[in-house]
């Protein structure tokens, strides 16, 4: 899950890519761990932290979301809640509580994007992957 932060009245930008959703409350307590920036939740508290430090406001400040594609299956099912739908779920939760507004995003589905993120403009390009194949012994596709 990636999200991308944008001030344009001071020309600051940020950008987080979380892989799991909630910050254990044990590398919360521990305020040199840069193992929780590996968390959705944390992650955004501390890029809205930082660009608020350089001068922005929140209310001022663009936030775009991308990811959170299921793109396995959870103990063979797609019923079950994904890593990454719940990563999509704790992001929105996040920006909700920290008063942070979504300006655009693209979540969920079934594939992978890539993002480049312009950091003068705040203009975020997105390129969706395409599905994978799977092949047999003898090279023909594998229905999943």
């Amino acid at each position: 899950m990636a999200a991308v932060f944008w001030s344009p009245r001071i020309g600051a930008a940020a950008m987080c890519h979380g892989a799991l959703p909630e910050c254990p409350a044990s590398l919360l307590r521990d305020p040199t761990s840069p193992l929780r920036l590996r968390y959705v939740d944390f992650s955004i508290r501390y890029l809205a932290e930082q660009i608020c430090a350089r001068g922005a406001r929140r209310f001022e400040i663009q936030v775009k979301l991308f990811g959170g594609a299921d793109v396995l299956p959870v103990n063979g099912s797609r019923a079950a809640v994904s890593v990454g739908r719940k990563n999509c779920q704790h992001a929105i939760r996040t920006l909700e509580e920290e008063g942070l507004h979504l300006a655009a995003s693209d979540l969920g589905g079934t594939l992978g994007r890539v993002i480049y993120f312009n950091t003068e403009t705040g203009e975020v390009f997105l390129r969706r992957l395409q599905p994978t194949v799977t092949l047999d012994a003898l090279g023909d596709p594998v229905e999943a």
